[in-house]
């Protein structure tokens, strides 16, 4: 079977998600934001997260975001490849996950109120319309919870845009992440990880999540977050298998991964993860 070519005439769709509605597919894990191939979330300084709250309530417009669909044992599963950052920090910030920064661009939101009586009950105009008044709100170290009820729902409402790619193979998926991430910064190791196939990065992943990188290796949170945990769990397969193999950084980048993927069994790299359970 040739993994190359999508069983669709039509290879993409244009969507529109609500972040209330992306949130509840997050929830329900209909849309999937944990691909093998994928980035960490949580890349973005607490001024970028607030910047995009700001953006959103403002009703500001944001670059699409990008899905693939994939049959799975002849069910979709809807894998995101672009806008990962957006949708989760979306999803956090509506579950009280962080406040907004006091270094973000614009802080003042302007939105519109209806103005009620003491028993808050809206107040009527001679026409018998709800009347209504503009007023500011400083979003600056505030949560969603602490927002004013008319920005948590404009919030919950806001919808992005999304192109959505049809049908897809495991090899259109790592194409399309990486052709996403072209114009973007991405280290060495996340680069190097989209290369070494969806099987052994799902691997590789597991182990460096393991509590023997993340509590005892004495790695920083960012080593996790930029894709060093995982490089060095290959180059640890690579040194207790490959180590005639070993080479310097060449141009393009990460050579052990490409060398793990085209030599090495899934036995082997799930040697390495028996070893870390038996042995924590």
């Amino acid at each position: 079977m040739n993994n190359n070519h999508t069983q669709t005439a039509e290879k993409s769709k244009p969507m529109q998600y609500s972040i209330s509605s992306i949130n509840k597919k997050i929830e329900n894990q209909t849309i999937r934001f944990n691909h093998p191939l994928q980035r960490e979330s949580d890349q973005w300084s607490p001024a970028m997260k607030g910047n995009l709250i700001s953006d959103i309530l403002q009703g500001n417009p944001l670059p699409e975001i990008v899905f693939a669909e994939q049959i799975i044992n002849g069910v979709p599963v809807v894998w995101d490849l672009d806008g990962k950052q957006r949708c989760s920090n979306c999803y956090s910030y509506a579950n009280d996950g962080f406040k907004i920064s006091k270094n973000i661009r614009r802080w003042d939101i302007e939105y519109i109120s209806q103005i009620k009586d003491d028993n808050e009950k809206p107040i009527l105009d001679e026409n018998g319309f709800p009347t209504s008044e503009f007023k500011t709100f400083d979003i600056r170290s505030k949560k969603f919870s602490q927002l004013p009820i008319e920005l948590q729902e404009k919030f919950l409402d806001y919808t992005f845009k999304c192109d959505q790619y049809l049908n897809c193979s495991s090899n259109d998926i790592a194409y399309h992440i990486e052709r996403y991430n072209d114009g973007k910064v991405m280290s060495k190791p996340q680069k190097g990880i989209i290369r070494i196939g969806e099987e052994f990065a799902s691997i590789v992943k597991s182990i460096s999540s393991m509590p023997f990188f993340r509590e005892s290796g004495g790695y920083k949170v960012s080593e996790a977050k930029n894709g060093t945990l995982d490089r060095v769990v290959v180059e640890s397969i690579m040194a207790s298998k490959y180590l005639n193999n070993w080479k310097k950084e060449q141009e393009n980048g990460m050579p052990e991964f490409r060398r793990l993927r085209d030599n090495a069994k899934k036995s082997e790299i799930s040697r390495l993860e028996d070893e870390l359970i038996n042995n924590p």
